[in-house]
């Protein structure tokens, strides 16, 4: 997909505001125009801590940069929070203590705005 500048800032525009509610998972902004995709979102530099899949190239680039200007954080969660939500990735969960990853495992996260960026609201 190839989408548009303006498409990006709104992309960008509206996953801050969704993160606003707070422990937003991966498939609550699944739900945000533009943010599915045929990509996958990993731990950087861990190709097998899997966060998240499905997603398009525009939107890991628009939260890995909302995370790098301190606008939201990832903050591991339980898989309840996803299956509340009604959907998981089929993968093994990741081991709180893991730290090497042979094979693909899931890492549940959701996203929550950074104190700094709640002081500006």
């Amino acid at each position: 997909m190839n989408m548009t500048n303006n498409q990006i800032k709104k992309l960008k525009q509206d996953i801050f505001a969704e993160c606003k509610k707070g422990g937003v998972s991966f498939v609550e902004l699944s739900r945000i125009d533009n943010f599915k995709g045929d990509f996958c979102m990993h731990v950087p530099g861990i190709p097998n801590a899997v966060l998240w899949s499905n997603i398009s190239s525009e939107a890991t680039d628009v939260l890995s940069e909302l995370i790098r200007e301190g606008k939201i954080e990832p903050t591991p969660t339980t898989p309840l929070v996803y299956l509340i939500d009604g959907q998981s990735i089929g993968l093994p969960i990741v081991k709180p203590s893991q730290r090497v990853f042979k094979k693909p495992v899931w890492v549940p996260m959701v996203f929550n705005l950074t104190k700094s960026a709640k002081e500006k609201i």
